[in-house]
């Protein structure tokens, strides 16, 4: 049995492992399509939730007839998938990279994702996610052992594909060439599903097997209940809301790239395969409990604050995460049942992933203004496991404790409820107005900074530009990012010297429009923004735009937007472009690649400046600039603006481009700094892009 283990262990590692490489491969893919938004790796999470419960539907199904016959009907499908791969890799970069050109858009951005990977795939994701419980199936009426050591391997296989992929592919490969890396890896995966076909072929207990239609389906639900099915389920959800909570936080303050993605979907994963090992004793529920406790404490206090260093916050956030996962998967193992009722077990897992993420995606597009899940989640889970202790305290406690263990829980539950009510109500306190949709959550805010009143636009926890008050009026003058002594500000300064008639500026990205402020007559500003509520709350709450007569404001991906312009009108030309486009604290990747730098260029007037706002917490674009502007031959100073003179502005970092080394000769630019002694580069291009070098982890 050796032989057979081996071959079918072997099957359903690499099934796994392409499984789960191509969740972050295609999401990173099709990211640039919508923005750079988080909220397409949450949606595409929720895709993969529902590919998978089909995948375990259509196993549990296939599971009533003969085992060769489930082998026949399984090899078909995949022969399909293969020949669809090849197919597609005739007309698309790869097999499963697309052309946007080739894929129907719709209008509502979520849907619009969810059918884009439907087209691109959705059946070889249904079926290798089947793969899995099918094999364990067969493996189990082959050699009459219990199959559960292949399902740690299946974990081991969908945590190595994801792991190696920012830390070995992404950084190696760029993305069309990893498509084609997968499509050679499903080729792969078919010449072995083969081999165990043959196996069971030559197998005469197999051969001759004479199975009832239903004999299986009743099998498989022979001592599973509504009641335990739906348990299974309830529990299942937990992790997987508390997986897209947790995500949607990090890519939201930090940025949306599969460097994030993956280390929570890892945790994840990882629980699986350290609860599911074979073992006979439980870690203690109560030391689980105790742990979920703390670590989820310290993630609600650190989710609410302003600033903290990256690296405590990520660590502190995928821990706390572990605890709650661990938590509930040691439940769902002591739970589990008999090897003939795996796939209905499984089901129940695989539905409770959807409940789960589609509970997430109801809350964030139309329940929860605010982007709160995760306190949430991890709130109620500490006041259910405080409850528990309520009623019976852990036995790792102390005599002592023990007997006033009920009044510390009481204690813990209103203190919690008390800092969240507290939390709610700061977040409101001075916010004249809210919105959220895919794009992500904004607020509009009023408070007092350097002796002045302000409004503010925030997103997430990141300031996208205000206007300072005065008698009870709102100024009209440079602020927050963009004031007289910023990179930008200097760049302006420089083009109205030189452009008496006024100048023509392209701005991807809108804000508060802040950066209409620098408007005169005969200007004109043309703001590209993707956002449709981000143009809503600043058109009603800011007066930038209104100031500017030759103001207009464009729906759409800046990027997409100017290729279009350049289209239609060949000869349109910018005397600057601005950069000012950012999901939360990050420039979303797709608007700073060497090709999307080339389109700027060809936009250009020969004395022009391309300027880019790379003022981030997490982030240090300086390495990306400097390639980039290295691979365009472009000339390229930077300035950190750290105490502006003005009390209406911010520290800002800015990095200008020019097609001549003498516009930079200009007094405007006197203080800036070149890239003469800057060696650090960061390749970034449209199929390849590596973001763990420009990470601050401090």
């Amino acid at each position: 049995m050796f032989t057979y283990y081996s071959l079918f262990a072997s099957t359903i590692f690499l099934s796994s492992f392409l499984l789960f490489q191509v969740q972050p491969l295609i999401g990173k893919h099709i990211l640039p399509w919508y923005g750079g938004s988080s909220a397409v790796w949450v949606t595409a999470l929720f895709f993969f939730m529902v590919a998978l419960a089909l995948g375990y539907i259509y196993a549990l199904w296939l599971s009533r007839f003969k085992t060769l016959t489930q082998a026949i009907v399984h090899l078909f499908f995949i022969l399909l998938v293969v020949v669809q791969t090849i197919y597609h890799a005739k007309f698309w970069p790869s097999g499963i990279t697309p052309n946007l050109e080739s894929i129907a858009t719709i209008a509502d951005p979520t849907w619009s994702v969810f059918v884009t990977l439907i087209v691109v795939i959705g059946l070889p994701f249904v079926l290798l996610s089947s793969t899995s419980s099918l094999l364990q199936l067969w493996y189990n009426r082959l050699s009459k052992e219990e199959p559960f050591a292949l399902y740690s391997i299946s974990n081991i296989g969908s945590l190595f594909g994801l792991l190696s992929y920012p830390i070995l592919f992404e950084p190696l490969l760029s993305t069309y060439v990893q498509g084609d890396w997968w499509t050679f890896g499903l080729a792969i995966y078919l010449g072995l599903l083969c081999s165990i076909i043959f196996t069971l072929i030559y197998d005469n207990s197999l051969t001759s097997e004479k199975v009832d239609k239903t004999m299986s389906y009743k099998v498989a639900t022979k001592g599973v209940g509504y009641r335990r099915f739906f348990i299974w389920t309830g529990v299942a959800s937990i992790p997987v809301m508390v997986l897209l909570s947790g995500t949607t936080f990090m890519t939201t303050a930090i940025a949306p790239i599969p460097l994030l993605w993956v280390g929570p979907l890892a945790l994840y994963l990882g629980s699986f395969i350290w609860t599911f090992r074979e073992r006979t004793q439980p870690l203690q529920l109560e030391f689980n409990e105790g742990i979920v406790i703390s670590l989820g404490l310290m993630a609600v206090v650190l989710s609410s604050l302003g600033v903290v260093p990256v690296f405590v916050t990520i660590i502190t956030i995928h821990l706390s995460l572990f605890s709650v996962f661990h938590w509930c998967h040691e439940y769902l193992y002591f739970t589990k049942p008999e090897a003939e009722n795996l796939t209905i077990f499984y089901v129940a897992l695989s539905i409770g992933g959807v409940v789960g993420s589609l509970l997430i995606k109801i809350s964030g597009l139309y329940l929860l203004v605010l982007p709160i899940e995760l306190d949430i989640i991890l709130s109620g889970s500490i006041l259910f496991i405080l409850y528990r202790w309520y009623k019976s305290a852990p036995i790792f406690l102390s005599p002592k404790i023990k007997n006033h263990v009920g009044k510390y829980a009481i204690a813990l539950a209103t203190i919690i409820c008390a800092l969240g009510v507290n939390y709610i109500y700061l977040l409101d306190l001075n916010t004249l107005d809210q919105a959220r949709n895919f794009f992500g959550y904004k607020a509009i805010v009023s408070y007092e900074q350097k002796g002045v009143t302000v409004q503010s636009m925030q997103h997430g926890k990141t300031n996208h530009g205000f206007q300072v008050m005065k008698d009870g009026l709102l100024q009209v003058e440079p602020s927050s990012y963009y004031g007289t002594t910023s990179g930008i500000g200097k760049a302006i300064s420089y083009l109205r010297e030189i452009k008496k008639e006024g100048i023509k500026v392209a701005v991807i990205g809108l804000g508060a429009g802040s950066l209409a402020a620098h408007c005169v007559d005969r200007d004109e500003f043309t703001f590209v923004e993707i956002d449709p509520q981000v143009i809503f709350l600043t058109q009603k709450y800011f007066t930038y735009l209104e100031s500017c007569s030759g103001a207009e404001v464009i729906m759409g991906d800046g990027r997409l937007t100017l290729q279009n312009i350049k289209n239609k009108n060949p000869g349109t030309l910018y005397d600057a472009i601005i950069l000012d486009a950012y999901a939360d604290d990050m420039v979303p990747v797709h608007l700073m690649t060497k090709e999307a730098i080339a389109l700027y260029k060809n936009l250009l007037k020969e004395d022009g400046i391309i300027a880019i706002n790379i003022s981030s917490r997490y982030l240090d674009l300086l390495p990306v600039t400097a390639f980039l502007a290295e691979e365009k031959n472009l000339a390229a100073r930077h300035w950190y603006d750290k105490k502006p003179s003005s009390p209406a502005s911010v520290a800002s970092y800015w990095v200008m481009f020019a097609l001549s080394e003498e516009i930079f000769i200009d007094d405007n630019f006197a203080e800036v700094e070149t890239f003469i002694d800057y060696k650090s580069r960061v390749k970034w291009t449209d199929n390849y892009s590596a973001i763990l070098p420009v990470i601050k982890l401090w």
